[in-house]
């Protein structure tokens, strides 16, 4: 798995929507309205992707039932996906995550 750690403007969705396009893999955000966001940059950017998946219940009861079905996927802000995944599973919500980045 590769990270990109970039701030907040620096170009971190339009990084995955070109890799998204190159490589066939979908986007998975956290939320419906980041999942918009990421289509309607595609879209303004005259580039097709498949279609992005949230953390959204609807999402994720299809990802389960193998309506959608990829190798891999791209992850767009990764502590956000995570914290949503979790707290749904764990009905809690995590305080603190720590992470090693390795090469």
């Amino acid at each position: 798995m590769k990270i990109l750690n970039l701030k907040r403007g620096q170009g971190k969705t339009t990084f995955l929507i070109i890799q998204s396009h190159l490589t066939g893999y979908p986007i998975l955000t956290y939320n419906e309205g980041a999942k918009d966001d990421i289509v309607y940059k595609a879209e303004k950017m005259n580039l097709i992707i498949p279609k992005p998946l949230s953390v959204s219940v609807s999402d994720l009861f299809a990802m389960q039932g193998m309506t959608y079905h990829f190798d891999k996927i791209l992850v767009d802000e990764m502590p956000l996906v995570l914290d949503c995944l979790l707290s749904r599973m764990i009905h809690s919500n995590i305080a603190t995550a720590t992470m090693t980045l390795e090469d």
